[in-house]
């Protein structure tokens, strides 16, 4: 799932392999979120990681 992503992101950033397996092994969880939508509210403190794959933020 991560790989087209971590291509793109090694190119400006440096993986280490722990970094890399880690992504890879990530437990990921696709969803489509309409305009307008608040992902994380101010002041929440978020458990997880949000990645964008696509759209703005």
């Amino acid at each position: 799932m991560f790989g087209s992503f971590i291509r793109k992101f090694e190119p400006r950033f440096s993986l280490s392999d722990a970094d890399r397996d880690a992504l890879e092994q990530a437990n990921v969880h696709g969803r489509f979120v309409g305009p307008r939508t608040d992902i994380v509210s101010e002041g929440d403190v978020p458990d997880h990681l949000h990645i964008i794959r696509s759209g703005l933020a």
